[in-house]
């Protein structure tokens, strides 16, 4: 069976829209992505990117991290570093924004101050924050590691960052899993009962003869 064919059997027989394994599943219809953080599957993805981004050791860390700054803003993410920040072992927690931010005054702001917000405070009910892990070798060489986690404050509730579910039981194993078990319980679904399909197909023919 060809890719395709595969596609085709997948969406049109067992409505699984092949192209993403995250607990939103996408088609060339809906404009899903990773900048709609709200979605824990994409704080999944990001952060898969931010390991693979960080796993050479660097002597410059300071341009590393001007790079990695650089890849978040291509989905709306944003933290405030400049030349001027200290570089070191240890942990460097940056505030992230989206798209810059919010600043400005809206019709419910009171006269006299102003609305400055991170951009996910409303949506989410807390912020994100960039977490980097930095330690030094023993060539001199600086390690990272990263990972996007929410912006607890004391008063807040504690937030955990997990794969989301999928909206339906789309495998019909009787329980609605991750959107990557969804996903692969379907595929390997549907390519048994082609397979199956083919053998019946076999055996008539051998039979026929």
């Amino acid at each position: 069976m060809r890719y395709k064919e595969l596609l085709n059997l997948l969406e049109s027989e067992y409505d699984v829209q092949v192209g993403g394994a995250s607990g939103v599943l996408r088609s060339a219809q809906s404009d899903f992505g990773t900048y709609r953080v709200e979605n824990a599957a994409m704080i999944t993805r990001i952060n898969a990117f931010i390991h693979n981004y960080l796993k050479e050791a660097c002597l410059e860390p300071k341009q590393t991290i001007f790079g990695l700054r650089q890849k978040l803003n291509q989905v709306g993410l944003d933290f405030e570093f400049s030349n001027k920040n200290t570089v070191a072992e240890g942990t460097m927690n940056l505030k992230l924004t989206r798209f810059g931010g919010v600043f400005g005054k809206s019709d419910t702001t009171p006269f006299d101050q102003f609305d400055n917000e991170d951009g996910f405070e409303k949506t989410m009910g807390h912020g994100l924050t960039l977490n980097l892990e930095m330690t030094i070798d023993a060539a001199g060489l600086y390690k990272m590691e990263g990972k996007v986690v929410p912006t607890i404050s004391e008063t807040s509730e504690e937030v955990e960052v997990e794969e989301a579910k999928a909206n339906k039981d789309y495998d019909g194993d009787g329980k609605v899993e991750s959107g990557t078990d969804e996903w692969k319980g379907s595929r390997d679904k549907a390519i048994k009962k082609r397979m199956a399909s083919r053998n019946d197909n076999k055996r008539t023919k051998l039979s026929s003869k």
